[in-house]
């Protein structure tokens, strides 16, 4: 019945937007409002009249001939010009409704402030803040994930701060989980500036997760926050900063475990110089030194300096793993070895050497090299190089003896005895020391000219 009746209800309500009292106009339009999802149709034929009320600012009910407008043109189809009325709808545009009208020009304007946001481009202030009443939605309906995903898309940090800010403290630190998974994906500048922010708002949590922050600084190559954090750690909670400077060495970033090293000593000299300038303030009467910091004896940093050195106790726990952990049976080399005996295919020679050299990276185990010297040196040319080589591969990390396991194969003099030889140990001393730099670096170089 109200399908039959609605028509000639509309044609009244229409007809009453020609009147030239503007209190009888708004009275339609109210009217309207109320009943354009269903009467659209017939009113769509007095849009251009509506669309004329509603940039007539004079008109006290503008605001409300732009919601109607906005409706009609929504059911034609037409959004681009739906959306533009629905800005100037003021409070009539109700976000709290969740009809397909209000979720559809919202997700619109949601497209144009991400793209805004990804171009610096300039943004109505009206769509801005239909997108900020949106926000506010979220907070209330408690959908943080939403409101950061929103902020993350169109590469707005101020407004993940925001988000953070308004988010309830025990569900802060899955939020902060979720920008930290999602911002994998983004953009290789705003990712760092989220990673930035991310260890800003991790200071601010309660119990922060120390290994993503150390994971964090590490990608910024912030070295000297990474030093502050461990040496902090050292008074609160020593065997969680031992662990994190493990993380650092285990992530292989050599150049950070150097910076962070640096960092450690440039603070101990630092902290060195105020409790020099404590002693003497106090010798003449103007106070005590300080004792809530690491000092540079602190057997605590030594420790953790040792961690983080190229030759400290991860290069000793890696090798002791690798050889009391090994496999690898010799037995299975013997045989190989004994297959290919009398066989003068130096490929076959060369191929057993290899599969030794891998079955043992690593373990410092040379046993099987020790005891068949004189059917290693069956080898020539590069067959003998690659014999040589292999002995770094099996030494990896062992640092301490490098040279003097490679002494007899390294060039004695200034005329080359075993160009082969000689080259698979300067590479067997490369692989030995591999991403593991520094000063020791510098005395091999030194020792070597």
């Amino acid at each position: 019945m109200t399908t039959t009746v609605m028509p000639y209800l509309a044609a009244g309500r229409l007809a009453a937007l020609e009147d030239e009292d503007a209190a009888i106009k708004a009275a339609a339009l109210a009217e309207l409002h109320g009943c354009v999802d269903e009467c659209w149709s017939e009113a769509a034929s007095a849009v251009a009249l509506i669309e004329e009320l509603s940039e007539d600012a004079s008109f006290a009910g503008h605001e409300l001939a732009a919601s109607v407008a906005s409706k009609i043109f929504f059911h034609l189809e037409e959004y681009n010009e739906s959306l533009r009325l629905a800005l100037g709808a003021g409070a009539y545009f109700d976000l709290g409704s969740r009809t397909e009208y209000v979720e559809t020009l919202v997700s619109r304007c949601v497209d144009e402030y991400v793209a805004a946001g990804r171009s610096r481009g300039e943004l109505d202030p009206r769509l801005e803040e239909i997108v900020e009443r949106m926000f506010s939605r979220c907070y209330e309906d408690g959908e943080f994930e939403h409101a950061v995903g929103i902020a993350l898309e169109s590469e707005r940090a101020a407004k993940i701060a925001d988000v953070f800010a308004h988010c309830p403290g025990a569900k802060r630190p899955a939020l902060l989980a979720y920008v930290a998974d999602a911002s994998a994906t983004l953009r290789a500048g705003f990712r760092t500036e989220v990673t930035r922010l991310l260890v800003d708002l991790h200071a601010e949590l309660a119990s922060p997760d120390h290994v993503f922050v150390c994971h964090a600084l590490q990608r910024l190559g912030d070295a000297a926050a990474a030093a502050a954090m461990l040496k902090r750690l050292l008074l609160a909670d020593e065997l969680l900063a031992y662990q994190l400077a493990f993380l650092i060495v285990e992530s292989g970033n050599q150049k950070f475990m150097a910076d962070v090293l640096d960092a450690l000593e440039e603070e101990e000299e630092e902290a060195a110089e105020e409790a020099a300038d404590g002693t003497a303030a106090a010798a003449s009467g103007g106070g005590g030194s300080r004792d809530d910091e690491a000092g540079e004896d602190d057997p605590r940093l030594a420790k953790l300096r040792r961690i983080l050195d190229v030759e400290g106790i991860w290069s000793e726990i890696e090798l002791n793993f690798l050889f009391s952990k090994s496999e690898a049976d010799v037995l299975v080399v013997k045989n190989l070895k004994e297959a290919v005996d009398g066989n003068r295919n130096s490929v076959l020679h060369n191929a057993v050497v290899v599969a030794h050299g891998i079955m043992n990276a690593g373990t410092t185990d040379t046993a099987f090299l020790s005891d068949n010297l004189e059917w290693m040196g069956k080898a020539s040319n590069w067959a003998k190089f690659t014999a040589t080589a292999s002995i770094g591969v099996i030494h990896m990390g062992h640092i301490s003896q490098s040279l003097q396991l490679l002494q007899p194969y390294l060039p004695q003099g200034a005329v080359s005895t075993s160009p082969y030889s000689e080259g698979g140990a300067l590479f067997a001393l490369g692989l030995i020391h591999a991403n593991r730099g520094g000063i020791h670096a510098a005395r091999r170089s030194e020792r070597l000219a």
